[in-house]
């Protein structure tokens, strides 16, 4: 726990029994970004208050590796570490540097100063002692100084920390032992010692324990398994004192008894009847833990209330039950508890009257007695409550009416008061949000709960099994326990039976134990509600299961649902408030993964028609929606022919500002898509109703994929997202041969070939484009024909075969010059341009780049969107003038086309690859210029873009040009260019 801020207060509190934590006096937490930053500042708080040379921190930094520039080094980290700390923190001297802290500024020096004043005052005052060992051994909150790994000389310190902590805990131990509470010390004795087995003064304890317990047999075993074990491993018997021990306990002689004569324990405080037992099984939770302690330590000035919130099952009872039992004797007037029953899915919530009355007969009120009215009966609460100190512990609250007259008003009292919304409105409560396990503790609950389940191996199983079940404690527990009822099944039958989602929620159900219905509380609270909003909310859950989506918007909820989308929005709001949905960004809904299970069975129940109804709605929504963003990628003439037609027969989608909000929305909801389609691509999705608004044979549900994949083909191609394209593709390909479709075959063909070309798989591409022409022909679409036979032009010039890849071009460029300017016509002359410079022909190159440019004026002064919407070809033409201008070697002209097209780039915010290779080629005509740092940046810059596309997806091309086999006045000024062209096709 950090200090509170005040006068003399240091301006840091460092925490390294545990995750490396940083706090300042308010106890805000301080990140710090890298692993040597965080190994520093290690380094200085194991010595606080204490200069440290640059050298020795170098020393230790590098592990005796040091390189020249270390000192440096140091004080560059110094310098980012002392911004990172409050003014003050860090000192500097000529004997090196220090933190400005003293000893207890640090959570090693708190336990030290704690373990001295517990020794000093054992003799005098036990308690005491105890209280403050109490207090030490909580401040371990892991392993010391994780997360801290790339500094090896605090591997040594680590253990040194182990063994002053686990020094506290058998100080404590022994305390407890000597005052007659071996009943109390048992189990933790139990559990280090399991922890620390060649431990002989762990295991000494534990036999003491057990033997004062009644457990004698226990007790003589224990001292087996630590013989076994120390003749095993290091070939030595038990120490003296330890076999001493042994036969004191075999005699049964009077010192191995209980002390004698100890005062009488306080009397145990009022506990309430229904307060649960703490589980035995609780495991992990540290943190949580922790901050519900300190929330519970702030009593003097008035009652400390904390709420716990989190989704049903997350384990929000058990860590109330954990903290209350922890600091019981804290509140020695009394542990009160009534379950509110705002989450049982079977009973109503409690009335506030009869939760006061449940309370008040805790307190010893005689039933005959108790107030009838809610109004008297708080008043009485609060009598009873008066100079008391008690613990109130409000299980399962619904709102902050709920617990309102329930809450203590005096000092030295406090409440824990459980939700699943977020209780706002309460004065003066601390809020602690609980979330799921993480994947260590979730295996680690498991096996607690399952003895003998196998240990965790690097197959990965334990880590599916628990993701399956959410990481969720609730779910953990249960599957836990069926696993323990079948200790013959392995471990991967459970996985196999979990991975079906639409059975999942009966396998996590047992006894008494039911995560559908826990999860589904919250539903049936919302369905009874008097709110408008909240009834819709519980009638929208079982859509969030009818399809493959995991995200969801308003648009695609109220197209599910077939509702307007601000009454969507509103429910998916309700459903968040109910912790069914998590919300990662404005306008964004995730269920959880069980409680899209638990929605999945709830779509069974829905009508087979509305299912199917509400599948249709949102795949119309989603391609209207495409087609908003693909009308903001393609030019105008474009979307008239190829686009207008498909785009009238969905729902309008929505205007987008500009290209980047296009492609950032195209992108984020890219992984719904191909779910989606991959679930319409299913045989049952063949017949019945179909995408269009009146029956069209052609266009039933199944065919959503090749929808998506024409109506997406520019922002495939322009995010060169190729793993996408190519699984959208196969599916798309799955649904056109059960159908024999051969117009969705030659859409699939054409853009396979496309992208075959776009990795350098020139014979393949080839081939798919010739497949994707032929078929478009066969079907009588001939104008569509025309795209894959552009695309093949570039790469017949990668086969060698350029005469042919000019005749095609030139024959394709016939065939649309009559349909006026276009940006596919501009992409046929860019690529007839490259074809020239292949032959070396930089006249003929320089005639079809120009004229490239001047059917791009010519379509912006047809199109409102005028520049706009042909940035992409633009780009493309002034690539491929500042190539031309590199071949002839006229690296001032290059340096201007690079620049103009660059411009474009950075306000299109489209074609990264072409942009790139601009970049590179920039580089190169400054170099030729003797501009060598503006170069060097240049090239810089085209490696960073090639670095930020090969992140996405693991792209092989090269942008940079090959400099290696050029002379060094610059590229050659005939004989083709240096650079291997990656063709700009018409995407239509």
């Amino acid at each position: 726990m950090a200090p509170r801020a005040g006068y003399g207060r240091p301006p840091v509190y460092i925490r390294l029994l545990g995750p490396l934590e940083v706090l300042t006096a308010e106890g805000a937490p301080i990140a710090l970004s890298t692993p040597r930053l965080r190994s520093l500042l290690a380094l200085l708080a194991l010595q606080p208050g204490r200069s440290v040379e640059a050298d020795v921190l170098a020393d230790q930094l590098w592990a005796g590796e040091v390189p020249p520039t270390a000192r440096a080094t140091v004080r560059t980290y110094v310098m980012r570490l002392r911004k990172a700390l409050p003014p003050g923190s860090l000192g500097t001297g000529p004997e090196g540097y220090r933190l400005v802290l003293e000893e207890t500024g640090t959570d090693i020096g708190r336990l030290r100063e704690l373990l001295r004043r517990a020794r000093e005052s054992a003799a005098a005052d036990p308690d005491s002692a105890l209280a403050l060992l109490d207090e030490a051994v909580r401040l371990r909150r892991g392993t010391p100084l994780t997360g801290v790994t790339d500094c090896p000389a605090l591997a040594g310190r680590r253990a040194g920390l182990e063994e002053l902590l686990l020094t506290a805990a058998e100080e404590r131990f022994q305390l407890m032992l000597d005052r007659g509470r071996h009943q109390e010390a048992v189990a933790e004795i139990a559990e280090a010692a399991r922890a620390h087995p060649l431990r002989e003064h762990l295991a000494e304890q534990l036999m003491l324990a057990l033997h004062r317990c009644g457990r004698t047999a226990e007790a003589l075993h224990a001292y087996r398994s630590l013989r076994e074990l120390l003749v095993e491993e290091l070939g030595v018997e038990p120490g003296a004192r330890t076999r001493r021990l042994h036969q004191a306990i075999l005699r049964g002689a009077p010192e191995t008894g209980a002390p004698q004569d100890l005062p009488a324990p306080p009397a145990a405080p009022v506990r309430s009847p229904a307060f649960p037992a703490a589980h035995s099984t609780f495991v992990g939770r540290r943190r949580d833990l922790a901050t519900l302690l300190d929330c519970l330590r702030e009593v003097a000035a008035g009652p400390a209330i904390c709420l716990v919130d989190g989704a049903g099952g997350v384990g929000k009872s058990s860590l109330t039950v954990r903290a209350a039992t922890a600091v019981a004797d804290r509140f020695p007037d009394g542990l009160l508890y009534v379950d509110l029953r705002g989450a049982d899915p079977l009973r109503p919530p409690l009335d506030t009257r009869d939760a006061l009355h449940s309370l008040l007969a805790d307190l010893g009120v005689p039933h005959d007695q108790l107030p009838t009215g809610a109004e008297a009966a708080s008043a009485l609460h609060r009598r009873r409550l008066r100079g008391r100190r008690v613990l109130v512990v409000l299980d399962n609250a619904l709102d902050p009416a709920h617990i309102a007259p329930l809450l203590p008003a005096e000092p030295g009292s406090a409440a824990i008061v459980t939700s699943r919304t977020p209780l706002l409105g309460v004065d003066g409560a601390r809020h602690l949000h609980l979330d799921v396990l993480d994947p260590e503790e979730a295996v680690a609950l498991v096996r607690t709960i399952c003895v003998g389940a196998p240990e965790p191996d690097s197959s990965g199983e334990w880590a599916e099994l628990v993701r399956l079940c959410g990481h969720l404690p609730l779910a953990l527990r249960i599957i836990a326990t069926r696993m323990a009822a079948r200790p013959e099944w392995a471990l991967g039958e459970w996985i196999a039976v979990l991975r079906d989602e639409r059975g999942r929620m009966d396998q996590l159900a047992v006894a008494d134990l039911d995560l559908r219905a826990s999860l589904t509380a919250g539903i049936g609270q919302l369905a009874r509600s008097g709110s408008g909003t909240d009834r819709e909310a519980a009638a929208c859950f079982p859509y969030l299961g009818v399809s493959a989506l995991a995200r969801y918007l308003p648009g695609s909820l109220a197209a599910l649902r077939g509702i307007p989308e601000d009454r969507a929005a509103a429910a998916l709001d309700r459903l968040a408030d109910a912790q069914l949905v998590t919300s990662p960004r404005p306008g964004a809904y995730t269920p959880h993964d069980l409680v899209r299970a638990a929605a999945v069975s709830e779509a069974a129940r829905l009508p087979g028609r509305e299912q199917r109804a509400a599948l249709v709605r949102l795949a119309r929504w989603w391609l209207g929606t495409l087609h908003a963003v693909n009308r903001v990628l393609v030019g105008e003439g474009e979307y008239e022919e190829f686009h207008r037609h498909s785009a009238a027969r969905f729902p309008a989608g929505p205007e987008f500002t500009g290209t980047q909000a296009a492609l950032t929305w195209a992108q984020d909801g890219l992984g719904d898509v191909i779910a989606l389609a991959e679930q319409l691509a299913a045989p049952e999705y063949d017949g019945g109703a179909g995408l269009a608004d009146t029956a069209d044979a052609r266009a039933p549900l199944s065919s959503f994929a090749v929808e998506v994949c024409r109506v997406l083909e520019r922002y495939l191609t322009v995010s060169h997202n190729w793993l996408a394209q190519e699984r959208l593709l196969a599916t798309a390909l799955r649904v056109a041969g059960r159908l024999d479709d051969d117009h969705a075959r030659a859409v699939v063909s054409s853009q396979q070939g496309k992208v075959a070309g776009q990795r350098g798989e020139w014979e393949r591409a080839a081939g798919l484009l010739r497949e994707g022409q032929r078929l478009f022909r066969s079907v009588g679409a001939v104008t569509e024909s025309l795209v894959p036979q552009a695309n093949l032009a570039p790469c017949l010039v990668e086969l060698g075969r350029i005469d042919e890849a000019i005749e095609v071009s030139e024959a394709v460029i016939a065939a649309r010059r009559d349909r006026g300017p276009s940006g596919s016509l501009c992409s046929l002359l860019n690529n007839l341009g490259h074809c020239y410079l292949h032959t070396g022909d930089l006249k003929s190159a320089e005639r079809a780049l120009t004229s490239a440019l001047d059917v791009l004026a010519e379509l912006e002064a047809r199109t409102p969107s005028g520049r706009a919407s042909t940035a992409y070809y633009r780009i493309s033409a002034l690539s491929g003038l500042t190539e031309l201008a590199l071949a002839d070697g006229d690296f001032a002209a290059a340096v201007e086309w690079a620049e103009r097209g660059l411009e474009h780039a950075d306000a299109a915010a489209v074609n990264t690859l072409e942009a790139a290779r601009l970049h590179s080629m920039l580089a190169d005509a400054l170099h030729g210029l003797g501009h060598n740092e503006r170069s060097r940046a240049a090239k810089r810059r085209s490696r960073e873009l090639m670095a930020s596309l090969n992140s996405r997806e693991d792209v092989a091309l090269e942008a940079d040009s090959r400099a290696a086999g050029r002379p060094a006045d610059g590229p050659r000024a005939g004989g083709g260019p240096p650079y291997r062209h990656r063709h700009s096709p018409p995407q239509e």
